[in-house]
């Protein structure tokens, strides 16, 4: 099994794919040896960043996406790395201007279909805010061309409550279904609530 170590710094990330002798954690505790492959390392340009959300595919394909800020404008970003690459492209902003991240405090969530469609899912400021912290909105956008283009975000939610809509996960179901998982507050409890939403299409 292939597993990645990642390593954010305020200006880039670096990364290593790792080839474990055996689990990272022996039964007592102790750590094991892992054998580390070549140290690989995205350079952001001054941009701020949040950790990366990672899929690794069977060829060892590695798909990323991150939050980031550059002069107070906030954007969510994926990149694609083959498995041989020594180099890396620009990384593609999916995001449109209207609907920036909500914060770096947590990074977009990232699934990958069967046939290689790229799923992302993000908070965005809510527009009725008003200064009040911690709301948002929870978008969706899709790419049909292996993250080359990404089309306009969709909302998850469907409530209209001015609360936060964050901490997402989504997944991808054999049969193309995309499920999302968020934390919801529209309830007023103390305590958040966990809400699912299934798109078929």
């Amino acid at each position: 099994m292939k597993r990645i170590i990642f390593y954010t710094f305020v200006c880039g990330l670096t990364f290593w794919l790792v080839n474990p002798i055996g689990p990272v954690l022996g039964i007592e505790g102790e750590i094991l040896p892992l054998r580390l492959g070549p140290k690989r390392v995205i350079d952001h340009k001054g941009m701020q960043t949040t950790g990366p959300s990672a899929q690794l595919g069977p060829d060892r394909t590695l798909y990323l996406a991150w939050g980031g800020e550059q002069k107070e404008v906030q954007g969510v970003y994926y990149l694609k790395i083959d498995p041989n690459q020594e180099t890396f492209s620009s990384p593609i902003k999916v995001n449109p201007p209207t609907y920036p991240v909500a914060s770096l405090h947590e990074p977009p969530a990232l699934a990958i279909g069967q046939q290689e469609e790229v799923y992302i899912t993000w908070p965005t400021p809510h527009p009725n805010a008003n200064g009040k912290p911690f709301t948002s909105l929870l978008l969706l956008s899709r790419s049909t061309d292996g993250g080359q283009t990404f089309l306009p975000p969709i909302r998850v939610n469907d409530d209209d409550a001015v609360t936060g809509h964050s901490f997402d996960h989504i997944t991808v179901g054999p049969q193309g279904t995309v499920h999302v998982t968020w934390l919801d507050a529209r309830e007023g409890k103390k305590d958040p609530s966990t809400y699912t939403a299934r798109l078929l299409d």
